[in-house]
């Protein structure tokens, strides 16, 4: 089964690029400009794979992260960023990232970091 993916990214544009690449490999997405509408809408979504930037205003993919643990929500996350850093990076694996990817993206690499999230995701739904 293919769960749904949330980019939450501030840039409209690559908001657009990565649904347009995830529709034609069949992986629905739902874009999302800023972490507090996301954080709203959280309660009736679905459990899927999370794409998160990583500098946004207010509320940094990693604190938005942060928030989603503190709230018992483990759904997979894939943190990417234009501006990362080793240390931004052991950040977000320290709080359940299955991957971090730098932009531009490498088509493949979010593809198949989306695709281990959903294996990683339809696991740990069978347990419950």
């Amino acid at each position: 089964m293919t769960r749904p993916v949330y980019l939450v990214d501030d840039d409209e544009a690559v908001r657009h690029a990565l649904g347009l690449l995830l529709s034609t490999v069949g992986i629905a997405a739902t874009g999302f400009a800023d972490p507090q509408t996301f954080l709203a809408q959280v309660p009736k979504l679905e459990p899927g794979c999370l794409v998160l930037d990583i500098r946004m205003p207010a509320i940094s993919g990693l604190k938005l992260q942060e928030k989603l643990n503190a709230q018992g929500i483990d759904w997979p996350t894939i943190v990417i960023s234009g501006h990362g850093d080793i240390e931004a990076c052991r950040h977000a694996f320290r709080n359940g990232a299955v991957d971090f990817l730098s932009k531009p993206i490498v088509e493949q690499y979010l593809i198949d970091a989306i695709q281990k999230g959903q294996e990683v995701q339809e696991r740990t739904l069978s347990r419950r």
